[in-house]
């Protein structure tokens, strides 16, 4: 799958003249021919894999953070809450199905497709989007009536396009730089049901990354945690769900292998997101078709520098869905959209899909 995003900047030009239509590949191309990697990382980071934060970052939201709150959302419903309509399955804040309290296995499915576009156009700041398709399947097992063990595995795939800044295009750089970036995690994850309305889950894992633009190619390790705490409330057919969360998470690149140059010693970089995260969610059940509305607030507490990138901490995230149960014995669905809000310059919106099947 082939999408877009960031990373850019500036074509010199060696014979002090300017091509009619360069890429900012050329550009980074002669700085890993002339300048050393530290000149370059100070000046010209985006010329590095990884180094300017952006594409990394993109596949940590749309990967890392997907998979943890699918599993979360997971936990949040497998459960019986008190007050749950007779024959209900109750369903999670991104579409996310629980299946029939009582069976021990659940099995489950979600497609997560994301696009992030950021806007904000200067002399060193450029404007470009990308797009992540992410796959997550999970399994889990009830081993007492208030305890869950499971495991997920999620495969990403990511496309960014960077376009050439003003300065970029005055010296006659037109055509924008191509990233794609492929990977897989696994998480362990738990759930625990503390109290009929109050529920804990927690995962761990990691994973490996590739790393490839028009010039240079790089490989990845992530790791991450994230641990959640929901309270869900049955009033009528009304149904009321709250969460707190907390998510830690890296992709560490190695160096970077340059077309022509070859592996660039001290080029690798690492990237970070601490995220904190709360939610709520209000859904209406109507003998098998659950729609729902949800608000969420997240506040990156720590977040890699991304070169000439202004970028807001908080955000806010809106959520409009509906959950089917009784689709077939033991199977059920939904879809989900989510709107980012509040980001100055940034646009990011997804659609999710899920399937979950108990027995």
């Amino acid at each position: 799958m082939k999408i877009r995003h960031l990373l850019a900047v500036s074509w010199l030009f060696f014979c002090g003249f300017a091509s009619a239509q360069s890429s900012v590949s050329y550009e980074c191309s002669y700085y890993y021919e002339f300048y050393t990697i530290d000149y370059i990382r100070a000046n010209h980071p985006e010329c590095v894999s990884g180094t300017s934060g952006n594409t990394s970052q993109d596949v940590i939201a749309g990967s890392i953070v997907y998979q943890t709150q699918a599993v979360s959302h997971i936990i949040s419903n497998r459960f019986q809450t008190p007050g749950k309509p007779d024959g209900l399955v109750s369903l999670g804040m991104t579409g996310l199905s629980a299946g029939a309290a009582s069976s021990k296995w659940s099995v489950w499915g979600n497609v997560n497709l994301n696009n992030q576009r950021y806007t904000a156009y200067g002399p060193r700041t450029s404007t470009s989007e990308s797009e992540t398709a992410n796959l997550v399947l999970g399994a889990d097992y009830m081993i007492t009536p208030k305890f869950v063990l499971g495991v997920s595995l999620a495969r990403d795939d990511t496309g960014a396009k960077s376009y050439p800044t003003p300065t970029q295009v005055a010296w006659g750089i037109t055509l924008p730089l191509n990233i794609e970036t492929t990977g897989f995690n696994i998480a362990p994850y738990l759930g625990w049901q503390i109290t009929p309305e109050w529920t804990l889950d927690a995962s761990a894992g990691f994973g490996k990354g590739h790393y490839r633009d028009d010039i240079a190619t790089a490989k990845s390790d992530r790791r991450f945690a994230a641990v959640n705490v929901a309270y869900t409330r049955w009033l009528g057919n009304w149904q009321a769900l709250g969460k707190a969360g907390y998510l830690h998470s890296t992709d560490k690149y190695g160096n970077t292998a340059v077309n022509a140059v070859g592996v660039v010693p001290g080029s690798g970089y690492r990237n970070r997101l601490d995220q904190m995260r709360l939610s709520g969610q209000v859904g209406y059940w109507m003998n098998g078709v659950m729609p729902y509305a949800g608000l969420a607030y997240s506040h990156d507490i720590k977040r890699s520098a991304q070169a000439n990138t202004p970028w807001d901490k908080s955000a806010f995230i809106m959520t409009l869905g509906v959950d089917f149960s009784s689709i077939k014995n033991g199977v059920t669905g939904g879809f989900a959209f989510n709107r980012e809000l509040g980001r100055s310059n940034s646009r990011n919106y997804n659609f999710i899909g899920t399937i979950n099947i108990r027995f």
